[in-house]
C-alpha cells in the first residue's frame, strides 16, 4: 500500500449492513478509488481468504486492509483474525 493513489482493496466483515455502509462512506472520501469486498459473517471471509468452500479454486488478489466486526454470530472478529494469522500470506494485511 505504498501509493494510496492506487486502488486500495478493503475487505469488510460485518453482519450489520448499516455499519458496512457507514464505514464505506467514511473511507470513500479519502480513498475514492478503493475496491470493496464485503462479507456478513466470519465463515464467508475465511472461505474467501483460504479459498475453501464455495470459493475453492477461485483466484483473487488479497486485500490490503481487513475491517472486522468483533461481535458476529458463529465466529467473532477475534476468531477470524486468529484463523487468518495462522497463514503467512496474511502477514502483510492490515487489520482493523
Amino acid at each position: 500500500m505504498k501509493n494510496l493513489n492506487n486502488k486500495v482493496r478493503i475487505l469488510i466483515v460485518d453482519d450489520d449492513i448499516d455499519d458496512q455502509i457507514f464505514i464505506r462512506k467514511a473511507i470513500k472520501d479519502e480513498h475514492p478509488n478503493s475496491e470493496w469486498i464485503s462479507f456478513y459473517n466470519g465463515m464467508q471471509v475465511l472461505d474467501y481468504m483460504l479459498k475453501k468452500g464455495v470459493c475453492e479454486g477461485s483466484s483473487h488478489q488479497d486485500p490490503h486492509i481487513i475491517i472486522l466486526d468483533i461481535n458476529m454470530p458463529n465466529l467473532s472478529g477475534f476468531d477470524v483474525l486468529k484463523a487468518l494469522k495462522q497463514h503467512s500470506f496474511t502477514n502483510n494485511i492490515c487489520y482493523a
